[in-house]
This record gives structure tokens, sequence and C-alpha cells, in this order.
């Protein structure tokens, strides 16, 4: 069984959306808000980050 943190999102529907876009453009990356990294809201970033977290722990206890 994998034992995941408690999380807190900001808003986990939108940031999902915004992460599976950016995972099937992973080629081509874009941004959804104008500028760099730095320029995207920081309630964003903090749940993209969350959910790759997440995802990766997954990935990992299932041998990926």
């Amino acid at each position: 069984m994998l034992d995941l943190p408690d999380v807190y999102f900001h808003d986990v529907k939108y940031a999902w959306k915004v992460y599976t876009l950016m995972e099937a453009f992973r080629d081509y990356p874009h941004l959804p808000f104008a500028g760099g990294v730095l320029d995207q809201p920081e309630a964003l970033m903090e749940d993209l980050l969350a959910i790759k977290s997440l995802v990766y722990r997954v990935r990992k206890s299932k041998g990926d």
C-alpha cells in the first residue's frame, strides 16, 4: 500500500487540468500565463508541484 502524505491544494481541478495539458505537450512546453515559470501564480505552481510529487511517488511504487 502506498502511503501518500496529506496534501492541501488551492484548486486541484484547475491544477490537474494544467498538469495534464503540460504532460500532453511535454515536447512543446507552454505555461498557462504569460512569462516564465516565476511569472505563474504561486498557488498554481504549488499545486502543480504537489501533483508532480504525488505522480512520482505512485510511479515509483509501481516500479515505473
